[in-house]
């Protein structure tokens, strides 16, 4: 999946203005109104690592979800972190998580978008093992970065055909689709992540092009493996996406409730990090707030609250 750029959040990122009537869009959902409040854990972050790193000693590599199981095969893995990533081969790989046979393509994405967001969720404030030093040590309270693949069947016949994408989480491409196969019959179609601007044979980037549903079907390996690691990716990350992959598109400007502004969907995957704190299964209120922040900072004007 792309790697968003690592750089600071602006208003002018966070809040833009739809271009004229043709501009895809959609609403999000507010239910700030409406929803429980919200438990503030940020001052037990500390605490919560910690219990979840006490588990035995089996478990206590990865996050506690009760899915997550080191298959004993090994698989890429990034250590270290931004300004030092290191890449090791011989990592821990999960066993293969299925999903629940779905109707169709878009269908199967949402089904492995909400698992990937729930595997991510539990990682969330992890304390992660970044160097050799404490990968994979049995005396180590660390969690270790991991590649779990998510696989989902689809159509008519589901045995016909699937998905499988494998998550990578860590210190580094947190949350990234590393690996995308397809299948198709007794075919196999595998694409590979290159964080590179220029792609081999059955690579893509990581870097999303201008890609919409129907682009999974496209001929360019590079263009058909970003298009499904786009929208799995995202859909892991961002609710709002996850209800709309089927049809939404590089441009498509996500509004906000009672407004004309919002944000474009090839602008909002870039503050994933820096607003949102690398979290997952995000919420269009997270995402209202935001905007509305970003707006009166741009703009100085006073938020009008809704009678």
């Amino acid at each position: 999946m792309h790697a968003e750029k690592q750089v600071r959040d602006t208003p002018s990122r966070m809040f833009i203005q739809p271009e004229g009537k043709g501009t895809q869009q959609f609403r999000l959902r507010d239910n700030r109104g409406s929803a429980a409040p919200i438990l503030d854990n940020r001052s037990s972050s500390v605490l919560q690592a910690k219990c979840m790193n006490s588990i035995p000693c089996m478990q206590r590599k990865l996050p506690n979800d009760p899915d997550l199981t080191p298959s004993g095969r090994q698989a890429k893995v990034w250590l270290g972190n931004i300004d030092d990533p290191k890449e090791k081969s011989k990592g821990i790989l999960c066993n293969e998580i299925s999903v629940i046979d779905s109707g169709d393509k878009a269908e199967a994405l949402k089904n492995i978008s909400t698992k990937a967001g729930e595997v991510g969720a539990t990682t969330h404030k992890a304390i992660w093992a970044e160097s050799d030093n404490n990968y994979n040590k049995v005396d180590s309270p660390l969690i270790n970065p991991f590649q779990v693949p998510i696989m989902a069947k689809y159509g008519v016949n589901p045995s016909d055909s699937k998905i499988k994408l494998f998550y990578h989480y860590g210190p580094y491409n947190h949350g990234y689709i590393v690996k995308v196969e397809l299948g198709y019959n007794s075919s196999v179609e595998t694409g590979t992540m290159n964080n590179k601007d220029q792609v081999g044979e059955n690579e893509y980037s990581s870097k999303h092009d201008r890609i919409i549903l129907n682009q999974t079907e496209d001929q360019d390996n590079a263009k058909k493996f970003d298009a499904y690691t786009k929208l799995a990716g995202e859909g892991a990350r961002f609710q709002c996406v996850k209800r709309n992959i089927n049809t939404i598109s590089n441009n498509t400007v996500i509004c906000v409730p009672y407004s004309n502004q919002g944000v474009a969907f090839c602008e909002l995957w870039k503050t994933w990090g820096a607003t949102f704190n690398k979290e997952f299964n995000i919420k269009d209120d997270a995402i209202i707030d935001n905007l509305w922040k970003n707006y009166v900072i741009l703009s100085g004007r006073k938020r009008r609250h809704r009678s």
